[in-house]
């Protein structure tokens, strides 16, 4: 399959629905490629005739006197498929369908995408939408939307946008504009029935003009290809997922299932593959010049304001973000008092520098801060540039601010640098210099932590988009015990299966009879807990199905006849195959370790607290399958009740490098299986020298293709 360069740099374009009336809206994509200056030939199309902007209107692709590269069709949904079979007789390699009224409008019109995916198939060619209005590349002057644009309003930059809405893609791109931190690809794709995000980063990558990728996302349909795609950029990837208020509507039948929701996958995903995800649209400013500072290398910095009260919100913002502040030498912070107003305010970090009234003095304490090697960047608050007039030093505002970007720039670290003022005082700078400036000291700290968010993610995404842990993970397929067996496999199958990988599994004997159980129960050793084993019946405590800590041949003979009594009487329509006999194990800490298949993500692991913890709290780790030894790791001290598993207050800790055994064979399961949709081991007791999952669960099903 081509990939998406026609759509992103075509030669030449061709507007499919375009007339002479001024309410044409293909007449409007024209007249944009013209006023944006567009570099490849412009072919308008329509059954018509007539001229546009001294063009002919042709009447159909196909008729063109030269190779189309890209096709923009905005025409009645009825006359899409014609279009589409015109444009691959042409030989077009991409065509965007900007009309709506598809799945977006009506789920049951969904069968006609289908048709138009089965065209492109047929032909080879790509398409982007449809519900879209396309892509705008400043560079070469593309312009496929089509309200009517003017290229005054748009300022060039290194921030390429991929968004699911079309208005959401041109208000970032004013709000960019406004900033002046430009954009360079803006791409609207719609209800991305074949282009998708997942194709577009993997493209913007590698354009050399952009610096720093933003999706604007309301819905993920091939998750696992995007974050791939992400963890390979090497340029930061930052996204705001929309439409998250929605709970899934799926019943959930297993603790995996409703522990592992759309959203808490979405968020593990993104943090695996360095995704860097925002809260709001504008946020994205936040980042785009957070990136065009210098790297953050670390978690150190230095804060430095004329307020005291701003000094206490940022100081609590570096807390928020897992900034630190490290104490700075005495006698850097003396000799800085001894130039200020002295006895009023000692100095520390933050650096209330009111006591300062030379900005020129004010610069000599961040270039000292700065260039101490335990610091690794700076958030740094001028005064108001409306009081220079009663601060010493002869303060010209960007004779300021290029200082401080030089001395950026030779020491290598990051400057965020905001004003003790008001937007209206501000906003003339923007426009005379060439260095980012925030709008508050908050917002300068969120800067820094997106920095460091991406640096310190970039060895971990690298490693989830090589090779790395999954390149010796091979598709075995259905276990041989599993074969021919569907839905729900019982508990004994399931603990095969998992010893057979090494996953150690507290055995489970089946009885078909009270004195087989007693027999099972007197070799296993007392107590014992019974099981019903039934293919219709999953969660077995709900049905009076488990018996614990039973201790004598009595109790067990008792205990069975209730169980099978009991799942008779209460589901009269149900298979039960007997009942399982296990050894009672105490004494240790209890966990849940579960995996799911995802629609969108494919297969994943979850970890956490078991039994009424994990329902209580919720306080689960999640990751995409494979992981690697770091990951599980990562994972078990992830959790708020990791503590626990450390020991407290001379409690015995976990076996840890057990638990994490466990993760990695479960994930690796899940990686060669692809028939397993959901597996629960819950609990799994963990000791101080090894760990045994107690109760086992799965589902199968065929596995969605993610890719």
């Amino acid at each position: 399959m081509r990939g998406v360069e026609p759509f992103l740099a075509p030669r030449s374009v061709a507007v499919v629905g375009v007339s002479p009336s001024p309410k044409n809206l293909g007449r409007n994509i024209v007249l944009n490629l013209i006023e944006f200056g567009f570099q490849g030939e412009v072919i308008p199309v329509g059954p018509k005739g007539g001229e546009v902007a001294g063009r002919p209107i042709l009447p159909s692709v196909s008729a063109a006197p030269q190779p189309v590269d890209l096709a923009v069709i905005l025409v009645p949904a009825g006359q899409i498929l014609p279009a589409l079979e015109d444009c691959g007789r042409a030989g077009v390699r991409g065509v965007v369908i900007s009309s709506g009224g598809f799945s977006e409008y009506e789920a049951t019109r969904g069968v006609v995408e289908a048709e138009m995916l089965a065209v492109a198939r047929r032909h080879g060619f790509r398409l982007m939408g449809p519900n879209c209005i396309g892509v705008m590349n400043l560079k070469t002057g593309l312009c496929l939307p089509f309200p009517l644009l003017a290229r005054r309003d748009f300022v060039q930059g290194p921030h390429s946008l991929v968004s699911q809405s079309g208005g959401v893609m041109l208000y970032l791109a004013d709000l960019f504009s406004e900033e002046r931190q430009g954009v360079q690809i803006l791409v609207s794709e719609g209800n991305t029935l074949d282009v998708d995000e997942a194709d577009l980063v993997t493209a913007l990558a590698d354009d050399p003009d952009t610096r720093v990728i933003f999706l604007y996302l309301e819905g993920i349909r091939r998750g696992r290809a995007l974050v791939e795609a992400a963890a390979r950029s090497p340029k930061p990837v930052v996204a705001l997922k929309a439409n998250v208020s929605q709970s899934s509507a799926r019943i959930a039948r297993s603790h995996t299932a409703a522990l592992a929701n759309d959203e808490r996958v979405v968020d593990a995903a993104f943090r695996q593959a360095g995704i860097l995800r925002v809260r709001d649209l504008e946020q994205f400013i936040v980042a785009a010049k957070a990136f065009a500072l210098r790297p953050l290398r670390g978690e150190s910095v230095v804060v430095a304001c004329m307020s005291g009260g701003i000094n206490v919100l940022a100081a609590d913002a570096c807390a928020r973000h897992g900034l630190t502040l490290p104490l700075l030498p005495p006698d850097l912070l003396r000799g800085l008092e001894a130039r200020g107003r002295g006895g009023v305010i000692h100095l520390g970090n933050p650096m209330d520098l009111g006591v300062i009234r030379d900005v020129f003095v004010m610069l000599e304490a961040l270039e000292a801060a700065l260039s101490l090697p335990e610091i690794h960047g700076a958030a740094f608050c001028l005064p108001s540039p409306a009081s220079a007039g009663g601060l010493q030093g002869g303060f010209q505002v960007d004779e300021i601010v290029r200082r401080i970007q030089v001395l950026s720039d030779a020491l290598g670290k990051p400057v965020a640098l905001s004003f003790f003022a008001g937007r209206r005082a501000v906003e003339p700078l923007l426009g005379t210099v060439d260095f980012p400036i925030f709008w508050s000291m908050t917002e300068s700290i969120e800067a820094l932590a997106l920095q460091r968010a991406f640096w310190r993610g970039r060895d971990r995404a690298k490693a989830f988009a090589g090779p790395g842990v999954g390149a010796e993970v091979r598709r075995r397929g259905l276990p041989a015990v599993l074969g021919g067996l569907e839905g729900t496999p019982s508990a004994l199958h399931v603990s095969a299966v998992l010893a057979e990988r090494g996953i150690p599994v507290e055995e489970i004997s089946l009885a078909t009879s009270p004195e087989a159980a007693e027999a099972i129960a007197d070799r296993l050793g007392y107590p014992v807990v019974l099981k019903l084993v039934s293919p219709q019946i999953s969660h077995k405590t709900d049905v009076g199905g488990v018996l614990l800590d039973l201790a004598t041949r009595e109790d067990v003979h008792a205990g069975f006849r209730r169980i099978i009594d009991t799942a008779r009487a209460g589901l009269p329509g149900a298979e039960v195959q007997g009942v399982g006999v296990q050894r009672m194990r105490r004494g240790g800490h209890e966990v849940i370790i579960g995996a799911k298949r995802d629609p969108a993500f494919g297969p994943l692991v979850l970890f956490g607290l078991g039994g009424v913890w994990v329902e209580a709290l919720g306080d689960v780790a999640i990751r995409l399958a494979p992981i690697g030894r770091e990951d599980a790791m990562d994972m078990i001290g992830e959790i708020r009740g990791s503590a626990l598993l450390r020991g407290l207050r001379g409690a015995p800790p976990a076996d840890v490098e057990a638990i994490a055994d466990i993760l990695l064979s479960v994930s690796r399961l899940m990686v060669e299986t692809p028939e397993i949709q959901e597996l629960d081991l819950n609990p799994v007791m963990v000791w101080r020298d090894k760990a045994v999952a107690l109760d086992v669960r799965m589902m199968l099903g065929t596995a969605p293709d993610v890719r």
